[in-house]
């Protein structure tokens, strides 16, 4: 499985870019919100246990399209290096196990295109 990994600072448009790569190729889009909703009907947002269950959701989606050998999968993650290094390790080994390898895809944008959102969350491009 190759597992395209779209990631980069919130509103840099992950999660549309990923849309259309997935209408393009056909390719499966496994929509991290969709953990997010899940993990809010269990504990509501943030409350403990909340990030822990939504992180177990995602790893074991890819985990089980790998073992299923899902040839391509799409995904988003705001991801930040150093900090998310883990996330990104975790994701790799529960792929790796199955011949799976990770695609990364890192988007930017200027922060004149991010308007009001706050300049440390995007590379002044």
């Amino acid at each position: 499985m190759k597992l395209f990994l779209i990631h980069g600072a919130p509103a840099t448009g992950k999660l549309t870019v990923a849309r259309e790569l997935a209408l393009l190729t056909g390719s499966p889009l496994v929509d991290n919100h969709a953990a997010i909703d899940m993990a809010r009907m269990v504990f509501g947002f943030a409350q403990p246990g909340f990030w822990d269950l939504v992180h177990d959701l995602r790893v074991t989606t890819l985990r089980s399209a790998a073992m299923a050998n899902v040839p391509r999968l799409i995904t988003t993650a705001a991801y930040s290096h150093p900090a998310d290094a883990r996330l990104l390790r975790e994701y790799d080994l529960a792929i790796e196990e199955y011949g799976g390898i990770i695609e990364p895809i890192h988007l930017f944008c200027s922060v004149k295109t991010l308007g009001s959102t706050p300049i440390n969350f995007c590379s002044t491009v």
